[in-house]
C-alpha cells in the first residue's frame, strides 16, 4: 500500500506541477477544537475539554528562524488560560515569551528556528473567538539601471491587510533606489511612498510626505580630507517602515567632517540631531555634537582630547543638557610597559538642577618578567548624587616554566551607595609529563551586602598508558548567597584491544539535603572494517535509592556498497514512573543506479532529553538522471498517547529544461486523523531562466489548503508570490 501510494503521488506531481509552502491547518470537531495558526509550517494539534463555556484548544507548530509574532488558531484567547512549551520545556510568560490575547499572537525572546517544536494550549469562548488567518505579502525589485558605478531600482512591496484585526487595509508600498559613485565620491538615495489608509494615491487630509520616506546620503574623500553626511526622514503616516526596517515619523540628519593637516594631528567634527514627528510626541528633538584632536606620533604617547554635548528637548519638560569633557593620554614606559590615563568630568543639567560626576582611571600593563604579565586598574568617581567610589583590579599572569602557569586576580570596591566588595582568584595549571595535566583553582568573595562565598576546583588528566586515560574532576562551593554544593566525577577510558575502547563514570552530586550518585559504563566495537557495536549502561541513585536506570546498545554495518543498516535500542526504568523503550532502526539501499532508497522505523525517539511519545515509519527515494532531480518520501506518524495518526507525503523535483532554463517544483499532503480528519495539501513551483548575460527572470509560486472533513477550509487558503527581474546595461 505504501509503496502504491507513493507512486500515485509521484506521476500525479510529474503531470500536474505543485507549489510548496509552510504546513498548517484547522478545523473545529463536536465541542472540541484542533487548530493552528497559520505562520506554522508543521502542524499536528489535539484538543482537550472545556471548562464551563469555555473550550480547549492545542497548537503545535514549528519556527520559523524568528521571534514572532506567530498567529495562533483563534482570537481572541481566554487571558492567562495559556501554557506554552518549546521542545517539551515549558516557557515562563514575560521572560520567554509575550502572548496578545486580543489578536491571538505570540512572540519570543529568542527566535524559534526551524527545528523547533512549539506547542500552545489555551482556552476560548465559543461566542466571541474566531479564527485566525496570516496576510499575503508580495515584495518586488526591479533592476532600471546597473552599472560598475552607478545603479538604480524600482521597489514594490504589497501586504494583504490583516483579516485578524478589524479596518485592516492593503498595503502598497512603491518607490526607487539609487547609488552613484566616483574616484573620490559617492551619493546615494532612496525614496518610498505607502499610505497606511490603504489608498494607492495621497490622501485627502494627509500631506504627501507624511507617506513617504525618503532617505539621502552623500561622502567624499582626499588624501588629508574626508566628508560624509546623511538625511532621513519617514513621514508619520508612512506604511511601509515595519516592513522597510524605518523609524515611522522620524526626521534625522549627521554630518562628519575629518581634517588631517600633518601625519601626526587629525580634527573631527561631528553633529546628529533626530526629531520625532508624530503627533503626540511632536517636537521631541535629540541632538549631539562633538569635537576631537587627536594627538599620535605614532613612536610616543597618543594624546585625545575630546567635548561632548547632547540635548534632549521635549515640550513642556525641562531641557536636559549633558557635557562631557575628556582627556586621554596613552603611551609607553620603557620596551614593556604601557600606561593609559583618563580625566572625565561630565556635567548634566536639567532645567535649573545640575549634576556632576569626574571620573579618573589608570591602567597599566606592563611585562615584567619574561614569562609574566600585569594588568592593573584603579578608577577613582565621584558623583554629586551617588557619592564616592573606588574601583581596583589587578590581574597576573605567569609561567615560571613550560610545565606550570599561575594567574592570580584581585578586585576591590568600595562605594559609598553599593557598599564593599572583595573578590580573589587563584588558578594554577600543571604538565608536569607529557601523560599528565593538572588544573587547580580558588575563588572567593566577600560582599558587605550580598554575603560571602568560597569554592574550590581540582581537575586531574592523566595517561596512564598508550591504552588508559584517567580524568578526575571536583568542586566544592560554600556560599550563604546562594546554595551551598559539592561535585566530583571520576572517568576512565582504556582500550585493550585495537578495535574496542571501554568507558566508565562515577559522579557524585551534592546540593542542600540531596545527595546523588551515577554510575555509567559504555563499551565499543569495530570487529570489522564495516560493522561498530556499543553498548552502555547508567544508573543514578538519590539519598541511598536507586531513581533511574537506562541501558543502551548501538550497531550499524555496511557490507556491501549498496545496502547500510543502523540500528540503537534504548530502555529506561525509572522509579514511580512507566519504563519507555526506544527504538530507531533505518535501512539504505544504492544498487549504483540513479535510484537511492531508505527507510526508518522510530519509536519514542529523544530529543533534547525528551522523549517523544510517538511511533514512525518512512519510505524515500532520491534520483539523480542528469537534467532531472526526483525525491520523495511516504511517513506515518502515530501519536499513540494523544490518539492522533498522520501521514505525511511529499514528492519534488527539479528539471533543468535548458542551460539557461530549471523548473523545481514539489509537493506535500498530511492527513491527520484525530477527532476528526485534517488534511493540509502544500504545492510549490519556482522557474529560472536566464537570457544571455544581461538578463535574467525568476518566478515563484506557493499554495496551502486545508481540508476538514474532506471540505475544502476556503477561508484557510493562502498565496505567496515572488518575482524577480535583472537586467545589467
Amino acid at each position: 500500500m505504501l509503496y502504491q501510494r507513493a507512486l500515485v503521488y509521484a506521476l500525479s506531481i510529474a503531470l500536474l506541477i505543485g507549489f510548496l509552502c509552510p504546513v498548517a491547518f484547522g478545523q473545529e470537531l463536536a465541542g472540541r477544537t484542533a487548530n493552528i495558526s497559520s505562520s506554522a509550517n508543521y502542524y499536528a494539534a489535539s484538543s482537550v475539554s472545556g471548562l464551563q463555556s469555555l473550550t480547549g484548544v492545542v497548537d503545535v507548530f514549528l519556527g520559523k528562524n524568528t521571534k514572532g509574532p506567530y498567529y495562533l488558531s483563534w482570537r481572541p484567547i481566554e487571558e492567562g488560560t495559556e501554557n506554552v512549551q518549546l521542545n517539551g520545556r515549558r516557557l515562563q510568560r514575560g521572560k520567554d515569551y509575550t502572548i496578545d490575547s486580543a489578536s491571538g499572537t505570540i512572540a519570543f525572546s529568542e527566535p524559534a528556528d526551524e527545528k523547533s517544536i512549539v506547542r500552545v494550549e489555551y482556552s476560548r469562548d465559543p461566542k466571541k473567538a474566531v479564527q485566525n488567518t496570516a496576510p499575503t505579502v508580495l515584495p518586488m525589485t526591479y533592476d532600471l539601471l546597473k552599472k560598475e558605478n552607478s545603479s538604480l531600482q524600482l521597489l514594490g512591496l504589497y501586504k494583504q491587510g490583516d483579516p485578524n484585526k478589524q479596518n485592516s487595509a492593503d498595503l502598497t508600498v512603491f518607490g526607487f533606489t539609487g547609488e552613484r559613485k566616483s574616484k573620490e565620491s559617492t551619493i546615494s538615495s532612496m525614496f518610498l511612498y505607502g499610505s497606511d489608509d490603504g489608498s494607492s494615491g495621497p490622501s485627502s487630509n494627509k500631506s504627501f510626505l507624511d507617506q513617504a520616506a525618503l532617505k539621502l546620503g552623500g561622502s567624499t574623500a582626499t588624501d588629508n580630507f574626508q566628508l560624509r553626511t546623511s538625511y532621513m526622514r519617514i513621514g508619520e503616516h508612512f506604511a511601509g517602515a515595519k516592513e522597510y526596517k524605518l523609524q515611522q515619523g522620524s526626521e534625522a540628519m549627521d554630518l562628519l567632517a575629518t581634517y588631517r593637516p600633518t601625519d601626526i594631528l587629525t580634527l573631527s567634527s561631528s553633529f546628529t540631531r533626530s526629531e520625532n514627528l508624530k503627533e503626540e510626541k511632536k517636537g521631541e528633538v535629540l541632538s549631539t555634537s562633538e569635537h576631537k584632536i587627536i594627538v599620535d606620533p605614532k613612536d610616543s604617547s597618543k594624546l585625545t582630547l575630546s567635548h561632548k554635548e547632547v540635548n534632549k528637548e521635549k515640550p513642556d519638560v525641562a531641557e536636559q543638557k549633558t557635557i562631557t569633557d575628556r582627556f586621554q593620554l596613552e603611551g609607553k614606559l620603557g620596551e614593556s610597559t604601557s600606561a593609559t590615563a583618563i580625566h572625565e568630568t561630565t556635567n548634566t543639567l536639567v532645567g535649573d538642577v545640575g549634576s556632576k560626576v569626574t571620573t579618573n582611571e589608570l591602567m597599566l600593563n606592563t611585562a615584567a618578567a619574561p614569562n609574566m604579565a600585569v594588568k592593573s586598574k584603579i578608577m577613582q568617581k565621584d558623583s554629586s548624587e551617588t557619592g564616592e567610589e573606588v574601583r581596583l583590579n589587578f590581574d597576573v599572569d605567569a609561567t615560571p616554566s613550560k610545565l606550570v602557569g599561575i594567574n592570580l586576580g584581585i578586585s576591590h570596591i568600595d562605594a559609598d551607595a553599593a557598599g564593599r566588595d572583595d573578590s580573589q582568584t587563584l588558578k594554577l595549571t600543571a604538565n608536569p609529563s607529557s601523560r599528565l595535566s593538572f588544573e587547580m583553582g580558588f575563588a572567593r568573595r566577600d560582599s558587605s551586602q550580598k554575603g560571602d562565598e568560597e569554592g574550590q576546583t581540582l581537575k586531574l588528566t592523566s595517561n596512564l598508558t598508550q591504552k588508559l586515560k584517567l580524568e578526575m574532576d571536583y568542586a566544592n562551593l560554600d556560599s550563604n548567597i546562594g546554595e551551598s554544593k559539592e561535585v566530583g566525577n571520576l572517568r576512565l577510558q582504556t582500550s585493550p584491544m585495537e578495535y574496542m575502547t571501554i568507558f566508565a563514570a562515577l559522579g557524585q552530586q551534592e546540593i542542600g539535603d540531596v545527595r546523588s550518585l551515577s554510575r555509567e559504563a559504555r563499551m565499543e566495537l569495530r570487529p570489522f572494517k564495516h560493522t561498530a557495536l556499543s553498548g552502555g549502561y547508567k544508573e543514578v541513585e538519590s539519598n541511598g535509592s536507586t531513581v533511574a536506570r537506562v541501558t543502551e546498545i548501538s550497531a550499524s554495518t555496511k557490507p556491501a556498497d549498496f545496502v547500510e543498516f543502523s540500528g540503537a535500542y534504548k530502555q529506561r526504568e525509572a522509579d514511580n514512573q512507566e519504563d519507555i523503550d526506544s527504538l530507531n532502526l533505518t535501512l539504505k539501499l544504492d544498487a549504483g543506479g540513479p535510484f537511492k532508497f531508505f527507510g526508518t522505523y522510530v519509536s519514542n525517539p529523544e530529543e533534547k532529553g525528551i522523549v517523544q511519545r510517538t511511533l514512525r515509519q518512512t519510505l524515500g527515494l532520491t534520483s539523480d538522471l542528469g537534467r532531472l532531480k526526483l525525491r520523495g518520501g511516504l511517513t506515518l506518524k502515530d501519536d499513540y498517547m494523544a490518539s492522533k495518526r498522520s501521514e505525511i507525503t511529499e514528492v519534488g523535483m527539479d528539471y533543468r529544461l535548458s542551460p539557461r532554463s530549471t523548473i523545481s517544483t514539489g509537493y506535500k499532503l498530511d492527513e491527520y486523523v484525530g477527532q476528526g480528519v485534517l488534511d493540509t495539501t502544500s504545492y510549490f513551483l519556482g522557474y529560472t531562466r536566464r537570457v544571455g548575460s544581461d538578463f535574467n527572470l525568476y518566478l515563484g509560486g506557493k499554495l496551502t489548503t486545508y481540508d476538514g472533513d474532506i471540505a475544502l477550509m476556503e477561508n484557510r487558503t493562502e498565496y505567496e508570490a515572488e518575482a524577480r527581474l535583472g537586467i545589467k546595461f
